[in-house]
Parts: C-alpha cells; structure tokens; sequence
C-alpha cells in the first residue's frame, strides 16, 4: 500500500509549499494583521511624541510673547 518513506519525502515537499502558497494567497489579509499590529504597539509612542511636540511649541510661544 502506502510506502511510509516515499510519503515522509512528499510530505517534506508538500507542507512547505502549501504554506507558501496559503502565505501567498492570504497576503492582504497578514498584511493588514501586520499593520495592526504595528499601530498597537507604536500608538502609545506617537501619542507621547505628539504631547511632547505640542509642549514644546507651547513653550516656544510662551518665550515668544
């Protein structure tokens, strides 16, 4: 029936390819999971980025008048 070697070496063949093919498939999808990803961790960062910015500005203009 079944040669347990001969199905060792397909499987070996057919997982990856099958994961690249899903991966290529599924790329929008992974794409916009990776971009969420990047907006949770990198939100906090641009929020102290923004409120420091705007400390700045306020103190320029406080010096200015």
């Amino acid at each position: 029936m079944l040669n347990p070697a001969y199905l060792g070496v397909f499987f070996e063949y057919f997982i990856p390819t099958f994961l690249v093919a899903m991966i290529m498939l599924n790329r929008i999808a992974i794409l916009k999971i990776l971009l969420n990803i990047i907006r949770y961790f990198f939100e906090p960062i641009q929020n102290m980025v923004t409120n420091t910015n705007n400390s700045i500005l306020k103190s320029i203009d406080k010096i200015i008048r």
